[in-house]
């Protein structure tokens, strides 16, 4: 990614792949769900994914977190995806579904190789 070809998506990748930054983006701008989230547990994830048909494609930012609960052996995980638009797009909503099925494929694997 360079400047020069993409500078708002450089722009946008560059100050939110900082997990401070959208920490304080979360808190700022969404604060009842920053409310629920696990203080410093914010992690950015990598954004290389695989579709179903097994094609590589690029989340813009990828994160996860922890709820923030009283319960000691609560280990939900909250993820997040940072999608930046230049300009509108009609498809960013299936988009994002599309994500979000590839982020839950890959996590079903995890669990069925833990539970193996």
């Amino acid at each position: 990614m360079s400047i020069e070809k993409s500078p708002h998506d450089w722009f946008f990748k560059t100050i939110f792949s900082k997990e401070e930054n959208t920490e304080r983006f979360l808190k700022g701008f969404l604060p009842n769900l920053y409310k629920i989230i696990k203080p410093n547990s914010l992690k950015l994830l990598p954004t290389e994914k695989q579709s179903v048909k097994r094609e590589k494609f690029f989340l813009d930012l990828s994160f996860e977190c922890k709820l923030n609960t009283k319960s000691p052996n609560n280990n939900a995980i909250l993820y997040f995806v940072f999608e930046h638009k230049s300009y509108p797009d009609k498809r960013t909503p299936s988009q994002i579904v599309y994500y979000k099925a590839s982020i839950m494929e890959e996590d079903e694997k995890i669990i069925d190789y833990i539970h193996q």
